[in-house]
């Protein structure tokens, strides 16, 4: 067999990012097309890089358990294994950045058995446009 079709993984990280974030981009177009927003839709068509048009909020815990749909248990793994920065507010209470969260998905670094960094993307910006305010206002 060749080894022309084998590749370094960098860059086939790399590329399989860049498809990710075309097919995000184009599942944004087409939804746009289906409901037409009014105002500046500049910010939607970033694909997996919308959330850095946005404020950073501090996320606690049991909105990323419930948005994510995680275990407790498998945020504590990603806290331990440095993929997800967070800080301690207090004795107990742990707060993770939203502007953190979204690059670590984005990059696709949380990874866990029937976790789909995609559809988490997608439920943290839907959670951030319900809370905290609109992209697109600045």
């Amino acid at each position: 067999m060749e080894d022309s079709n084998k590749y370094e993984p960098s860059q086939g990280e790399t590329y399989l990012r860049e498809i990710r974030d075309a097919v995000v981009g184009i599942h944004d177009i087409l939804q746009q097309s289906k409901k037409p927003k009014a105002g500046n839709e500049e910010c939607c068509k970033d694909g997996m890089r919308q959330h850095r048009k946005m404020q950073d909020v501090l996320v606690t815990k049991n909105v990323i358990l419930y948005q994510l749909k995680i275990a407790n248990s498998t945020l504590a793994k990603w806290r331990y294994r440095k993929c997800l920065k967070y800080r301690n507010q207090g004795s107990r209470m742990i707060v993770y950045s939203y502007m953190d969260l979204m690059d670590a998905l984005a990059d696709n670094k949380l990874t866990a058995r029937g976790f789909n960094p995609f559809y988490g993307y997608k439920r943290m910006l839907e959670w951030y446009h319900q809370n905290v305010g609109n992209p697109c206002q600045q």
